[in-house]
């Protein structure tokens, strides 16, 4: 029985999200989370907490039992903090404190569990993803997840060629491109959107959210509105030598104008 409890350590988990506490193994592709009434019988919850190689790490009211190894091995916040000359280094409980979503937290400490981000994304519907996927990035930035936020980026761009007529897609521009955007460390998906509002600068202006946020200057902070200016301008200039004709009857200059406002003001 012993064995089998040490054999268990490194999937087990302890979870009070919302519910009262329970155990939770990671199931054996690490793909989601499980309750295993097994783990109960055969595992003393007192040894899994006093052992060296696990840790319990606490957000706001909850708990997450994991192997300090694990997560350092996926987050270097976690390998400094477990493996620096910090005084958490020898401690069971590390506290990641109050001001994280719980649940965006839950999702990164699953993905450094082992579970893949498109399994996470799996309860969520497609226009959410985008927001979650700009959220759980910042978390992953500021935890340092480096291969969570490679994850990210990929699934964001696959999301908003196939959302770009929906306005999520102006709307996460904006949280990330815009006068209010998130400050980031790896600017990854940041370059990633603007790099997808550059090469689908025409069906965007098909898309009437994305037209109203250009044109009250909402839309981009003023590093990233000028190479978008000289894009929409160059445009411009090929509508007026009669190379291509426009696919929306919109007034350019009132983008200029809006724009030259917008980064007056910044």
């Amino acid at each position: 029985m012993a064995q089998d409890a040490v054999g268990l350590q490194n999937h087990a988990i302890y979870l009070s999200l919302h519910r009262p506490a329970k155990y939770f193994q990671i199931s054996s592709f690490g793909r989601d989370l499980m309750e295993d009434h097994t783990v109960l019988a055969s595992m003393d919850p007192r040894s899994l907490l006093e052992s060296k190689l696990s840790v319990t790490v606490k957000f706001r009211n909850n708990r997450f039992l994991a192997t300090k190894c694990r997560l350092a091995a996926g987050s270097k916040y976690f390998e400094r903090a477990f493996y620096g000359d910090f005084s958490v280094a020898a401690s069971p409980v590390i506290d990641l404190g109050d001001e994280d979503d719980p649940e965006l937290v839950l999702l990164m400490l699953r993905y450094l569990n082992g579970s893949s981000y498109s399994d996470l994304r799996c309860s969520m519907s497609m226009p959410q993803t985008l927001d979650l996927g700009i959220s759980l990035f910042a978390l992953a930035d500021q935890y340092d997840v480096s291969t969570l936020r490679a994850d990210i980026v990929d699934w964001f761009s696959m999301d908003v060629r196939n959302l770009m007529c929906f306005e999520v897609v102006p709307y996460a521009f904006q949280r990330l491109l815009g006068p209010s955007a998130l400050f980031l460390a790896d600017t990854s998906l940041q370059d990633t959107a603007f790099e997808l509002c550059l090469e689908n600068i025409e069906t965007l202006l098909e898309n009437q959210t994305f037209h109203d946020l250009l044109l009250d200057g909402t839309l981009l902070h003023s590093t990233f509105a000028g190479p978008l200016l000289a894009e929409v301008g160059g445009r411009l200039q090929q509508f007026k030598t009669g190379k291509r004709g426009p696919t929306k009857d919109l007034d350019l200059s009132q983008v200029f104008a809006s724009e030259d406002n917008s980064l007056a003001s910044t």
